[in-house]
């Protein structure tokens, strides 16, 4: 039994040198762009074009990218209150007309 949703490989083979004429273009240029040729066949998904150009080679993996497991450095106990930090929080005018510039300040390790 053979699936009914199976693109033909005369419709693979058009949309992959397609995609080795303009290696730049992703999926979504290279449907308008069959689209605009008007063809009688149905136009494959984006996710079927992906596909193609992944399987022709055509498609590099990101490299991934991985998060420091450490976000700010890690304080001693002793240091608790050795590191001080200072948050500006925006402005806002008083009832005078004077303008209010309001700062926190904490120590790092209850940040």
């Amino acid at each position: 039994m053979t699936n009914p949703n199976k693109i033909p490989r005369e419709i693979k083979d058009y949309i992959r040198e397609l995609c080795l004429k303009h290696k730049t273009w992703g999926p979504k240029k290279i449907i308008s762009i069959l689209k605009r040729e008007g063809h009688e066949w149905k136009i494959p998904s984006a996710d079927t074009i992906s596909l193609i150009r992944k399987n022709a080679g055509l498609v590099q993996p990101l490299k991934r990218r991985y998060k420091s497991i450490l976000s700010k450095p890690a304080i001693g106990k002793e240091c608790t209150k050795n590191i001080w930090t200072i948050d500006y929080n925006g402005e806002f005018q008083t009832g005078d007309g004077n303008y209010c510039y309001p700062l926190t300040i904490t120590d790092y390790k209850s940040r």
